[in-house]
């Protein structure tokens, strides 16, 4: 029987049955270990919508190897320095959101991870940015990093 989740998001398996769909599905297909694990790791936690952790070192949680953020992450395009890893959105959030999966125009993810400015600069009008980037960058408490090349005088 259905164990909760509503009609869009489907039943909510508990973690003995999670269990035993990931075994069957590596049984299945080898290559979905790492799916299968993302699955039992939701399986902890099937209500959680977001995952946050600004710590250093943290990283999302990912459902396969294809669709990650790329290695490295690109850098911080206000102050040039380097971003990390703050948050997720996990399949769930897409039940919260009403989302019909019926429909083939919904949007659907395993997960989206969210990567921000490790000195968590401040957000500025695109148009100052590009314009005085450098300037930007020290108001927002960021240190921008040194040029090649560039004085410093």
């Amino acid at each position: 029987g259905e164990k909760g989740g509503g009609e869009k998001g489907g039943p909510l398996l508990d973690e003995e049955e999670q269990e035993e769909a990931v075994e069957d599905l590596r049984s299945q297909d080898p290559r979905l270990t790492e799916f299968g694990a993302f699955t039992a790791r939701l399986a902890r936690a099937p209500a959680q919508a977001v995952r946050y952790c600004f710590e250093e070192g943290a990283a999302p949680l990912w459902a396969g190897k294809a669709g990650r953020a790329p290695d490295p992450v690109p850098a911080c395009p206000l102050c040039g320095g380097p971003r990390r890893f703050e948050m997720q959105l996990m399949p769930q959030a897409l039940h919260y959101l009403g989302v019909d999966a019926a429909d083939d125009k919904a949007p659907d993810f395993a997960t989206v991870a969210i990567y921000t400015c490790a000195a968590s600069c401040a957000i500025w009008p695109l148009s100052r940015r590009q314009a005085q980037p450098a300037e930007a960058a020290r108001e927002a408490g960021c240190t921008p990093p040194e040029q090649p090349g560039a004085s410093t005088a």
